[in-house]
């Protein structure tokens, strides 16, 4: 008897487990085009004034987006 309840809770978290696996991964490839009117640009080196070439693109590839 408590085998078999054991593998009914088994097969139980197994199923949720690969159900939430498959949201996740279809959430993953949903594609949206909507716009947005603010962008987190995660940083990178700032000399001065003078933005490193990383934050540069990155900020541009944010502009673009």
């Amino acid at each position: 008897m408590k085998k078999r309840i054991a593998l009914v809770i088994i097969s139980t978290l197994m199923w949720a487990v690969a159900f939430l696996a498959v949201r996740i991964y279809s959430f993953g490839n949903t594609v949206t085009d909507a716009k947005g009117d603010v962008a987190i640009v995660l940083g990178a080196a700032v000399w001065g004034k003078e933005l490193s070439p990383v934050f540069r693109e990155r900020i541009n590839h944010a502009i673009d987006a």
